[in-house]
């Protein structure tokens, strides 16, 4: 391996914790669907190997968030069933008949703009405490028989479902059910990956998972369920050693106060290395921890490396940046955010390794 293919930030992804995630989350399951939810180009892993591998696992019907998203997953899943959640626009029905996606209806007037193209088989989304998207409880009961008619799918989404405990899971549960008496369609499905945890009462016919697929906890109460199924390395470009009481980076945020080895990475926030880890992230070289130091800039990240053995500190030795001594959930969490944005940030510099064990090979993918 040349020193440049060391040094470019890599993910890996290993579609069988994604496969062996997809069936633990589906053994929760008595008399429910699972469904996956692949938009944003799969959380920005890549949508074609990760819609293959769980298409293998069993799974046929699929969410995504906008049109071409659905029409790109349709060259990927011939059969699949897959739905639109962004809802129906009647200049693009021929995409939606021409490529077979059916849209998540969100409002009154997006129902209105689909009746007259109510051939193609839709959802409907219903609001019952998240305050984004769906139809209100009023709208429910005011729907005419005609407006439901071809409307297979009523779903809606918890807002607290990562807390057990949150008195608006039964409140959600209950406006839930109340809307399924009146509406009567084939699939109902209020749980995505955390509000299978919650229980039976929450499965009804049909539950979604996502992130919870790529090793993101679903129940932060307890230990992760879930395999982690991703990695993100780099690699070294220079070592310098500081003996003074300099500064680290941009606006001198960071002193040095000893004798200090300071490595600098090869990842910056273009490949999604989110600023907010500067002074208070953290890296692994060879099982030792390095903390972040200064700001992190577009395409680089200083390191403290004073306590890393001077055998592992070379250019092009490999920096663990997300692994099993830092995982998904940990990272976001020195960063102040989720590990859902931590997925989706990362940038098209960093390429796509897929590790599969029944296939037994690992290829090289590059983001479309």
């Amino acid at each position: 391996m040349s020193l440049y293919s060391r040094i470019v930030p890599r993910v890996t992804i290993n579609l069988s914790s994604i496969r062996s995630n997809y069936k633990l989350l589906e053994s929760k399951l008595s008399n429910s669907v699972l469904a996956s939810v692949l938009k944003a180009n799969a959380y920005g892993l890549g949508i074609e190997r990760v819609a293959l591998t769980l298409s293998k696992a069993g799974c046929n019907i699929f969410f995504v968030a906008t049109l071409d998203e659905g029409i790109e997953l349709r060259q990927i899943l011939p059969k699949a069933t897959i739905y639109i959640f962004h809802g129906f626009f009647s200049e693009s029905y021929g995409d939606y008949r021409k490529y077979k996606l059916k849209p998540i209806l969100n409002s009154i007037e997006q129902i209105r703009d689909w009746l007259p193209y109510s051939d193609i088989m839709a959802g409907v989304q219903f609001d019952t405490g998240m305050l984004r998207l769906g139809l209100k409880p009023k709208d429910i009961e005011n729907l005419r028989d005609k407006e439901k008619k071809n409307i297979e799918l009523l779903m809606s989404h918890l807002a607290c479902a990562d807390d057990k405990n949150d008195k608006k899971n039964l409140k959600q549960l209950k406006k839930f059910n109340n809307a399924i008496i009146s509406f009567k369609a084939k699939y109902n499905s209020l749980a995505a990956s955390s509000g299978i945890f919650l229980g039976r009462n929450y499965h009804h016919n049909l539950c979604r998972t996502g992130a919870a697929l790529f090793g993101i906890n679903p129940t932060p109460y307890e230990p992760n369920h879930m395999q982690s199924s991703i990695s993100l390395q780099t690699g070294i470009i220079q070592i310098r050693q500081v003996n003074n009481r300099e500064t680290v980076g941009y606006g001198g945020t960071y002193q040095v106060s000893r004798a200090t080895k300071i490595a600098t990475i090869a990842i910056g926030y273009a490949d999604g290395f989110l600023r907010s880890l500067g002074n208070k992230g953290s890296v692994f070289i060879n099982q030792y921890k390095a903390p972040i130091i200064g700001r992190i800039s577009m395409d680089l990240t200083t390191i403290d490396v004073t306590d890393v053995p001077d055998q592992f500190l070379y250019s092009g030795n490999c920096v663990d940046l997300i692994g099993p001594n830092y995982d998904l959930d940990e990272i976001a969490k020195d960063a102040g955010t989720i590990g859902y944005e931590i997925l989706t940030s990362l940038g098209s510099r960093v390429k796509r390794h897929y590790i599969d064990n029944e296939e037994k090979n690992i290829r090289l993918f590059k983001d479309r």
